[in-house]
């Protein structure tokens, strides 16, 4: 069960931050719920294997202790709180692009994510950019993907518009669906999967980021009896916990780290994504380049 569980966690992890996911080598052991894809704007993200040579300086980086904890909503609950926080990007982004610029780092004993069929490594830490038309009414009209190496160079693009998607590096048309603005990152999914197979809302309410921002912090754990053992570390895992961070004026991510417990009790910060959210009247003009390349 533990393997079950973990291998869906981290299908679910390798998704896109934007809420329209990677498409992803499936293991016939992953629930289907975990492993299904909404949208292939990206090539295939196979999960972490062990690759020969040295590996890359992994990212790590110190946990923080959560601020002080100002008084949640008792009469919700966790995930009522959080559909409620979210839904207030549908009526803050409207008739606008909105530029999601988004840092994601892995902290794994292997050096990359797989390599793509032009031969180009998925590196393991990346620079993601998701732009969105979104109309008067609060739906995404167009989205472009973008995914980058931390030194700025394009790995791979992704367009989805008018029912169709498009991929830089297969050039196929595929399938796709957009519906209203939603900027948590894809959590909201993560978090009914994981309560489905066993975690637990650890920590819930909202605090001081700063002087000038409160957020909504939420934590889910997951705990295994035995412990499981995979390609990104060389100990086995016996927990894992996400920490999420939502600003509580606009809804959207702010921050999302995955932890995962070592058998010898050390933790290593799995994924560490930071977003910032933008809007802009019309696109850039090296961007408006990239979208008409389908």
């Amino acid at each position: 069960m533990a393997k079950k569980v973990l291998l869906g966690l981290l299908a679910l992890l390798l998704g896109l931050g934007s809420g329209f996911f990677i498409a992803q080598q499936q293991a016939d052991d992953v629930p289907a719920a975990a492993a299904e894809q909404d949208v292939a704007l990206f090539a295939t993200l196979p999960l972490p294997t062990a690759t020969s040579g040295t590996p890359e300086e992994v990212h790590n980086e110190p946990e923080r202790k959560p601020a002080p904890s100002l008084t949640p909503s008792p009469a919700f609950t966790p995930q009522q709180d959080l559909q409620r926080l979210v839904a207030k990007t549908r009526q803050l982004y409207r008739d606008t692009w909105v530029h999601v610029l988004e840092q994601r780092f892995f902290d794994v004993d292997v050096p990359n994510h797989g390599v793509l069929p032009n031969g180009a490594a998925i590196p393991r830490n990346q620079i993601n950019e998701f732009w969105y038309r979104v109309d008067a009414r609060g739906e995404v009209t167009t989205l472009l993907t973008i995914m980058k190496t931390l030194e700025g160079e394009i790995v791979q693009t992704g367009i989805c518009r008018q029912g169709q998607s498009w991929n830089s590096i297969s050039k196929e048309m595929g399938e796709c669906a957009l519906g209203f603005l939603q900027l948590d990152g894809g959590f909201q999914r993560q978090m009914q999967w994981l309560l489905a197979q066993g975690g637990v809302v650890s920590y819930a309410g909202l605090t001081r980021l700063n002087e000038t921002q409160r957020v909504y912090k939420i934590h889910i754990t997951t705990s295994w009896a035995q412990p499981w053992y995979g390609d990104a570390y060389k100990q086995g895992i016996v927990q894992a916990r996400e920490e999420a961070t939502f600003d509580e004026k606009t809804g959207v991510l702010v921050e999302w780290k995955t932890i995962f417990r070592l058998v010898d009790g050390s933790q290593r910060i799995y994924r560490h994504i930071i977003w910032q959210v933008s809007t802009a009247t019309k696109l850039p003009a090296e961007v408006e380049k990239l979208l008409e390349q389908k």
